[in-house]
Formats: structure tokens, C-alpha cells, sequence
């Protein structure tokens, strides 16, 4: 069983949509290929829209290449507010993991 889970500060989440583009982008085809993988951003939507000081990347940029990776990649985003609720949503999302894996078997 192969499952991950990708967590971004808004600040890095903005830095892989421009900077970092291609080696996230390489990231999310080794994710893809796990038996789940999931991308959790430490903002809510409403925050993340809002970009990070001294970036040239614009909100519909960033919001636009998660929902597009999304996609690609089969990768679901998770947009929370803080960390303690990322973490809490990331708990949530590996125990439904293992319920549903083990449901299957």
C-alpha cells in the first residue's frame, strides 16, 4: 500500500505554480503512480486567493494549476485554513483510505 500526501504553506503552493513549476510538476507524476496521494495547501480557498507579497503569480494562476493538476494527475487538492486543520483533514483522509482499502479486499 502506497499513499503520500503533499503539504504546502500558501507560500510554497504559489512557489510550485512558478519557481518550482517543473520539479512539482515531476513530483506529481511519481504521486500519481502511488496507490492514493493527495495535495493538502495550509490556506482555505478565500486565503489562498490572496497572493503571498513579492509574487508575479496571480490567484487565478495558482488556483487554476492545482485544479489542473487535479485533473492530470488524479491528485485531489485540499485547501485548509491552518495547520492543525490540515493535519486533522489529512488524518480524516488516510483512515478513509485504509476503510476503503480494506473494504475492497
Amino acid at each position: 500500500m502506497q499513499v503520500a500526501v503533499e503539504r504546502k504553506s500558501k507560500e510554497d503552493a504559489y512557489q510550485c505554480v512558478g519557481a518550482s513549476r517543473e520539479r512539482f510538476e515531476r513530483c506529481l507524476d511519481r504521486l500519481s503512480r502511488l496507490d492514493r496521494a493527495a495535495i493538502v495547501i495550509e490556506a482555505t480557498l478565500p486565503e489562498f486567493v490572496v497572493p503571498p507579497p513579492r509574487t508575479r503569480i496571480t490567484a487565478r494562476m495558482a488556483v487554476r494549476s492545482y485544479l489542473s493538476w487535479s485533473c492530470q494527475f488524479g491528485i485531489p487538492v485540499f485547501w485548509c485554513g491552518d495547520r492543525s486543520y490540515s493535519q486533522a483533514v489529512t488524518l480524516r483522509w488516510l483512515l478513509s483510505f485504509v476503510k476503503h482499502r480494506a473494504e475492497t479486499r
